[in-house]
């Protein structure tokens, strides 16, 4: 958890990366979900990426907030964290994928069909 909210940007970044790679203790995952509100894009984006190998349901809501609100890439990444998790996971994107917001239903109608086809 220290480096996920250390101070230097460098450290964080190689904090995530690794995050999506070995177990998390409470404290730690609890630190990956505060950062998927992180001012700085780049974290938001690679703490997305961690929850989603973490296979973190808790952040379920979180990451249909960021389908939602953020740009395609990042929607994207989000999109495919919860088609890592089914099937919770799952409906949620069947429901944001008939969202009014482009970007949102073509990320989830895409991360919902990749998801499908190699289940």
């Amino acid at each position: 958890r220290e480096f996920l909210e250390h101070r230097d940007r460098d450290i964080r970044v190689l904090a995530f990366r690794l995050a999506s790679f070995v177990t998390l203790d409470f404290e730690s995952r609890l630190a990956l979900l505060r950062s998927l509100n992180d001012t700085d894009a780049k974290i938001r984006g690679l703490a997305i990426v961690a929850v989603g190998r973490q296979k973190m349901t808790q952040a379920i809501p979180e990451l249909a907030r960021c389908l939602r609100l953020e740009g395609l890439q990042q929607a994207r990444q989000a999109a495919a964290a919860l088609g890592d998790m089914p099937p919770q996971g799952w409906r949620t994107l069947e429901e944001l994928s008939t969202n009014p917001n482009p970007v949102t239903a073509l990320a989830a109608g895409e991360a919902l069909a990749r998801a499908k086809r190699e289940s």
